[in-house]
């Protein structure tokens, strides 16, 4: 995620930068006609090689969960976006319209600024350790195996992403009178039917003896998160 994010700020220099340039040549009138058909064949070999790896990297950190593998991704989507100007520009340079090319240019740093951006904020959830709307499952599930398991009460239950795996902390109660041996049966139940699901990377789970009647104000429980759900529908 950190890498992600770093990806981001790069675009974005890069954006602002073609945006300043472009900005000066077009008032100032710097305009450089081309002889040479070479542009056009580079323009036309960088989109094809682009467009190539740009599957590759995307659908490999997808398969991987990677958000830096992504977002890397997503940089080089944008290069074939710039590429595809350059090549626009050219064109407009060999008929006559070379004075469009930092139009051209301003166009494209506006199109990278926003991948910077989009890029940016996919990211922000993760390293605030939240989760996305359509990750929420997750706690859906870990209250699922709470009741099969016949935990009582989860609470303060808080998950984190780690790469491209969630990361589980709860407390459960237990009946007070049960021996300890019972009580890690339990948790080990937990977390037999939480792994069924592979996106796990780690479960723990602190046993509490039932009616615990400590302030605990961190985390969710199954009513906490059914009144956020409800709130956002």
């Amino acid at each position: 995620n950190i890498g992600a994010k770093i990806i981001s700020f790069v675009i974005f220099y890069a954006g602002v930068s073609l945006l300043v340039e472009s900005a000066k040549r077009l008032i100032t009138g710097q305009y450089e006609i081309l002889v040479s058909f070479w542009p056009l064949f580079a323009a036309i070999l960088s989109v094809s090689g682009k467009t190539f790896l740009f599957v590759i990297e995307y659908t490999t950190g997808n398969k991987y969960k990677s958000n830096s593998m992504v977002a890397e991704a997503k940089n080089m989507k944008n290069d074939i976006m710039m590429s595809s100007l350059v090549f626009v520009g050219v064109v407009l340079n060999k008929i006559g319209l070379a004075w469009m090319d930092p139009l051209v240019g301003i166009v494209m740093s506006g199109i990278i600024i926003k991948v910077a951006w989009e890029v940016f904020e996919e990211n922000t959830h993760d390293l605030m350790d939240g989760l996305k709307d359509e990750e929420m499952w997750i706690y859906e599930k870990v209250f699922e195996a709470c009741q099969k398991c016949g935990a009582l009460n989860p609470h303060k239950v808080r998950v984190r992403k780690v790469g491209g795996k969630f990361d589980i902390d709860m407390d459960i109660e237990v009946n007070g009178e049960m021996n300890v041996r019972d009580a890690h049966e339990i948790t080990k139940c937990i977390k037999k039917h939480l792994f069924e699901t592979k996106e796990i990377y780690d479960v723990v789970i602190h046993v509490e003896p039932e009616a615990n009647d400590e302030h605990e104000p961190f985390g969710l429980t199954k009513e906490t998160f059914k009144k956020d759900e409800k709130e956002k529908n």
